[in-house]
């Protein structure tokens, strides 16, 4: 009797991980290699919405798709995010604090272009943030389900993972201890 050896296939769904994970560096990419041309702007302009409308396309897609997607699928999905956006949050993080250093400077107005670059970069980086949030969350709700983790961790890692930092600290977590679960 021989068994043919099953090959696994890549899941499609690592795909939409991978390309939100990518689409939010294109905003910032595109602005600094562009130049200022009116078609340059509406491609950025555009470009730093990218992010929010694949969050909401991975939204729909988590829903609609629940119980085709393996829960290992979403945690894996959602490592992927959460890994590939530290360099972005830590730039950003930098950024923040730039705009904020800018206040000292000697000139006026920077008081308050400052703080307002800094705010605008901080909403931003959390919109990425929830955009990010559907793997996560349908992960922490399907080990609920299947009762894979205690209901407290899992509460206190869904409400993480609308924290900067504490989002990839808490899903790092979960996927250590899913390891008992092989």
């Amino acid at each position: 009797e021989v068994k043919m050896e099953e090959k696994k296939k890549f899941p499609v769904i690592y795909l939409l991980a991978i390309l939100y994970a990518l689409s939010a560096y294109l905003g910032p990419v595109a602005f600094l290699i562009m130049s200022d041309s009116d078609a340059a702007d509406k491609v950025t302009s555009w470009l730093f919405w990218l992010p929010v409308i694949l969050g909401i396309v991975n939204l729909i897609v988590v829903l609609a798709a629940k119980s085709k997607i393996e829960r290992k699928q979403l945690l894996v999905c959602s490592m992927i995010i959460k890994y590939a956006l530290v360099p972005f949050y830590l730039v950003g993080g930098l950024l923040i604090v730039l705009c904020l250093l800018l206040m000292v400077t000697p000139i006026v107005f920077m008081v308050f272009v400052g703080p307002v670059m800094a705010l605008i970069l901080g909403i931003y980086g959390w919109l990425i943030l929830l955009a990010a949030a559907p793997f996560s969350v349908a992960y922490i709700v399907r080990s609920y389900k299947g009762g894979f983790h205690s209901k407290a961790l899992l509460v206190i890692s869904a409400i993480m993972q609308f924290f900067f930092t504490m989002d990839v600290i808490f899903i790092t977590v979960l996927a250590i201890r899913e390891r008992k679960y092989k």
